[in-house]
């Protein structure tokens, strides 16, 4: 894994091709998702069992380029998809999964495509032995959790095999959420987040908890103030019942799965805090204080005679990061080129001789318009974009009024993050004081979290 690369001029690398982790990172956080995605990581391992992918191919595909994270799409298509018949390609800004032509693939392309087939075959004819099987990676996940609260940490090795539940749990339900879609079981966006309300903790009431704790906890932001809170003794629920889903039958797969899925996403933010509670312990032995500048290698593998040599490259390793506070990464390098614009000057579009914030992306999409800032559910939407001071239960009738939506705190897996990508509504995370905005005409780009101002009103 290298933190800073030399770009090859005749690939292409595309961000936001690492889930709902994360977009940018510190270098702790990067050899973390690393090694979730990298050679013989929970991602790959799991895939390889559906018959996706190629496990043995010991490449990485993911760089680190000034904070930020990136797919080498060529590599990552080579590793993941072509094995089995498909791969990635890139038409206009957006990445494209399409079937590689049978003319083109190659018998052992074929023979990987049948096994895959069959694999998922097997799901469909047999969901209620797949279903256990989440049931009890479910049960596994919740139990080690609370063994890690009342131990008071967890080491990567385990907390990468607990990944794998995650994993598992995300790609059945895929495979269900794909069917449903085909055959057009399901007919409104909303329809599994009415069914599955109580039952989602990512949905529901617990949801205003998640936000007040965990929004620093937060992959962009990496593993920081963890003395703010002690999250060992706090009154949540660490263990959950199994989540009881009234939905269709039709459905009931889909649902119950995604229950499991955003649950499991819940607790592995209570995970992270005691790997980071991990991470602090090595740090502090050695009386290491910017440990988020080192890789998990780095900090494991750590002996006093070590410290003055990581010292110096997290000293650089500062000075590399700093750059990507003044700088606007683009969604995709091509040439080599990051072509990034330094204190907002050259900015493209709307905004190319206007101020800009960076936030975090929710959901997709640009809306451009003036933004109303709501305190008080009783308010009306009266304006194309409306900003709001959580991302809480409590404004969920405005998320389904306004065209595009700003929280001012809160994280891409709180309530008004899900329901604006089930809506299909632009969304960030932006914490900047609603003065500066309501004044203004601006731009909302979900894809790269960034406001534009492009005028005043």
């Amino acid at each position: 894994m290298q933190l800073e690369v030399t770009l090859d001029k005749s690939k292409t690398y595309v961000a936001n091709r690492v889930g709902e982790l994360t977009d940018f990172a510190n270098p702790l956080t990067y050899s973390l998702i690393s090694k979730i995605f990298g050679y013989r990581g929970p991602y790959r391992k799991v895939l390889s069992k559906f018959g996706v992918g190629n496990y043995q191919d010991s490449r990485d595909y993911l760089v680190y380029v000034y904070g930020r994270i990136y797919s080498d799409l060529a590599v990552e298509s080579n590793i993941i998809l072509e094995p089995s018949m498909f791969e990635l390609t890139l038409e206009g800004r957006n990445v494209v999964n399409s079937v590689i032509p049978a003319f083109r693939a190659t018998p052992k392309q074929w023979a990987h495509f049948t096994q895959k087939f069959f694999k998922e075959l097997h799901v469909f004819l047999k969901p209620q032995s797949f279903i256990k099987q989440a049931a009890n990676a479910y049960e596994e996940f919740s139990a080690t959790l609370a063994r890690t609260i009342s131990v008071g940490h967890i080491n990567t090795k385990d907390f990468l095999a607990q990944y794998e539940h995650i994993v598992f749990i995300s790609y059945l339900h895929g495979l269900f959420h794909q069917y449903n879609n085909a055959h057009k079981i399901r007919t409104f966006t909303d329809d599994l987040t009415r069914y599955v309300h109580e039952s989602d903790v990512l949905i529901s009431g617990t949801d205003a908890y998640m936000e007040t704790k965990f929004s620093h906890w937060r992959f962009e932001i990496g593993y920081s103030a963890i003395e703010k809170y002690d999250f060992s003794g706090a009154q949540i629920p660490w263990h959950l019942e199994f989540p009881q889903v009234n939905a269709p039958e039709s459905l009931k797969v889909e649902a119950y799965l995604q229950c499991l899925r955003n649950n499991l996403r819940f607790k592995t933010q209570v995970m992270l805090y005691f790997l980071n509670k991990y991470c602090v312990n090595l740090a502090s032995k050695h009386c290491f204080e910017n440990y988020d500048l080192l890789t998990l290698n780095e900090l494991e593998t750590m002996t006093d005679d070590y410290v003055p040599l990581l010292a110096a490259q997290t000293a650089d390793r500062k000075i590399y990061e700093a750059k990507d506070k003044r700088a606007l990464l683009p969604d995709i390098i091509n040439n080599g080129d990051i072509g990034f614009s330094i204190e907002g000057e050259h900015l493209q579009d709307a905004a190319s001789t206007a101020a800009w914030y960076k936030g975090i992306s929710c959901s997709p999409g640009t809306i451009t318009g003036h933004v109303q800032y709501i305190t008080d559910p009783s308010q009306s939407v009266q304006s194309p974009i409306a900003m709001f001071p959580n991302a809480s239960t409590e404004f969920t009738k405005h998320f389904r009024e306004a065209r595009g939506l700003v929280f001012k705190t809160g994280s891409p897996l709180a309530h008004g993050a899900i329901v604006a990508r089930e809506l299909k509504v632009p969304a960030i995370i932006l914490d900047v004081d609603p003065k500066y905005l309501i004044s203004k005409n601006v731009t909302l780009d979900g894809d790269k979290g960034i406001l534009y101002i492009v005028n005043e009103l």
